[in-house]
């Protein structure tokens, strides 16, 4: 079994080549959540784990490596039941940041549930967020973050009116 000190070590590793892990790991040394899933577009079966965990999982959908496929390049099987034993869905698309990550790892003991992080690009967001909606719980959370700034709102939802002002009185 990995020792405190293994799990420092990887901890720190996370800390500065994968921030967004560093979270989850804390709570999987902690014994809040009892392990990280990886499920890969390869259409294997990763739902039902075959063996009873301490506590829930976090499950990480990695749809954003080389390119983002959508639902259909997992087993369809396993993602249903994932999602549906799930207490969270939380859909990333662009990039990594801690804070989804958090959220994510905070809901499996919170609600003594799995949660489920699917990680994609902004082309299958719209499809993610369809399926976590027919087969997970209520209420999936999207968190799209751009590294780049988003183009002036003028040009990009066309002229809008301003917003009116609440009257004082």
């Amino acid at each position: 079994a990995p020792s405190m000190t293994d799990a420092a070590k990887a901890i720190e590793r996370a800390a500065a080549s994968a921030p967004h892990f560093v979270a989850p790991l804390r709570m999987l040394r902690d014994g809040a959540i009892g392990g990280i899933l990886f499920a890969l577009p390869d259409r294997s079966r990763f739902w039902p784990l075959p063996a009873k965990l301490p506590a829930p999982p976090l499950a990480i959908v990695c749809d954003d490596w080389d390119a983002s496929r959508g639902p259909k390049a997992f087993n369809q099987r396993s993602l249903r039941r994932l999602l549906a034993d799930a207490g969270k869905v939380v859909v990333v698309a662009f990039a990594a940041h801690p804070e989804p990550y958090e959220a994510a790892a905070l809901a499996v003991p919170l609600l003594g549930a799995p949660a489920v992080l699917i990680e994609c690009l902004p082309e299958t967001q719209c499809a993610w967020l369809a399926v976590a909606r027919k087969y997970g719980p209520p209420c999936p959370l999207l968190v799209t973050v751009r590294d780049t700034p988003l183009p002036d709102h003028g040009k990009f939802f066309g002229d809008l009116p301003p917003l009116p002002q609440p009257a004082l009185h």
